[in-house]
């Protein structure tokens, strides 16, 4: 069941310049956040090496009803990096655009069948155990970045309809034709049928099985070597001596993603054919998962802290750093950590500061080359550094930005 928060309204007029950004603003960035700590300073200093990138994203209201967002790039390049669990984002919000595009209810279940299989079926099979609404399912690919809960999205969704509904909002270097289930390329393009029913057990919708073909997908993709990543990787407990091949994988861009979030959190920053088609409610649902920590979903699975403290899934501003005590400090974010790969993007609030910005980035952490090993300094180099980034940020806007009413965030968490 879907959670009702208490809507709050938001019309700006927004003005975005990712792409017409200042020197003077990645100077002045760049100058403020070096010398001020020792890991941060040394990933500059290697930026190629860990294939870092960053998006900041300077929130200013001119007048009440009006917004402008400044958007500042820094270590911009484009090598390949896999955004594994951040593109859950469009595919959640595509979610519920889908369901409103079928006419279901908030209050609803489904149920999966198993006309192909393969690899991990989970998904198939809690939907029919479970009474779960796709509601449900996508608080659990947000907050815990569930990937049960992920394939289920994609059985609804199909990458045909993904990819069509990101293009046609200029969405244009992200595809995505891959469960997270174990299954290869071709398995990949056969989708189940879902079925729909209300809280009486009526069937209320269907949508038929499918199978993609395979020239869609190959349309999609170009063969690349900057795809091949590493030296070695592990498969079957053995060490294979060449890279790792990315070719016909998960891709996306740090700007489309960066875009995702900046256009839900605002809606009036683009025109209207290029915004979400969501309704308020579920706009403010996707908002209030995406800052919750997994001890705020209370289910019993998570109430361990240890197990899944607050930075488990929130590196930017929260990872590594002192406890958030007083919680002043919140992100709205997606995080996507695999293959020594972090892509998180966020929107960083400091209620007590009266500030928030966006901050996206994605670097790899992967010092013997090895992948797949489950050997990477997500503990030591991007967590830390991602949490001091987000902190000096949080100073830099102290400095130089502008204080805010965030009383519709505030909502959020009330």
């Amino acid at each position: 069941m879907k959670f009702i928060f208490p809507v709050f309204l938001i019309v700006f007029s927004f003005t975005s310049s990712l792409f017409g950004q200042s020197k003077n603003d990645e100077i002045k960035l760049l100058d403020f956040l070096k010398g001020k700590d020792s890991l941060v300073d040394h990933v500059f200093n290697n930026h190629e090496k860990y294939n870092l990138e960053i998006i900041f994203g300077e929130v200013n209201n001119l007048t009440p009803d009006s917004v402008e967002v400044n958007n500042v790039k820094l270590f911009e390049n484009d090598n390949y990096f896999y955004p594994a669990s951040t593109i859950k984002l469009p595919c959640a919000i595509l979610g519920l655009e889908k369901l409103k595009q079928l006419g279901i209810p908030e209050n609803h279940y489904f149920r999966i069948k198993d006309e192909f299989i393969c690899g991990n079926m989970m998904h198939v099979l809690n939907s029919n155990k479970k009474k779960s609404s796709f509601y449900d399912i996508i608080k659990l690919m947000l907050v815990v970045s569930d990937n049960v809960a992920y394939n289920s999205i994609y059985e609804l969704l199909t990458p045909s309809y993904i990819n069509k509904q990101l293009t046609a909002r200029e969405i244009n270097k992200t595809t995505i034709y891959k469960k997270f289930a174990g299954c290869n390329i071709v398995e990949n393009l056969k989708f189940n049928p879902v079925y729909f029913y209300d809280t009486n057990n009526n069937l209320i919708s269907q949508q038929e099985s499918s199978i993609l073909d395979l020239s869609e997908m190959a349309n999609k993709y170009s063969y690349s070597s900057n795809k091949l990543i590493g030296k070695n990787y592990r498969q079957n407990k053995k060490v294979i001596h060449k890279p790792f091949d990315f070719n016909y994988n998960i891709e996306a861009s740090l700007t489309d993603l960066h875009n995702c979030l900046t256009r839900l959190v605002y809606p009036k920053s683009v025109s209207e054919n290029l915004r979400w088609n969501i309704n308020e409610n579920d706009r403010v649902f996707l908002l209030q998962n995406l800052g919750l920590y997994p001890k705020e979903l209370n289910l019993k699975a998570y109430n361990d802290t240890v197990m899944y403290p607050d930075d488990l899934l929130k590196y930017i501003a929260i990872g590594g750093v002192d406890k958030n005590e007083k919680n002043n400090i919140r992100t709205l974010s997606k995080i996507g950590v695999s293959y020594g790969f972090i892509t998180e993007i966020s929107l960083v609030i400091d209620f007590e500061n009266k500030i928030n910005f966006f901050l996206s980035a994605r670097m790899h952490v992967n010092e013997n080359q090895t992948l797949n090993d489950n050997i990477y300094e997500y503990e030591t180099v991007a967590k830390p550094f991602l949490g001091k980034l987000g902190q000096l940020l949080i100073e830099y806007q102290k400095l130089y930005g502008i204080k805010k009413d965030l009383s519709e965030f505030q909502e959020l968490f009330n």
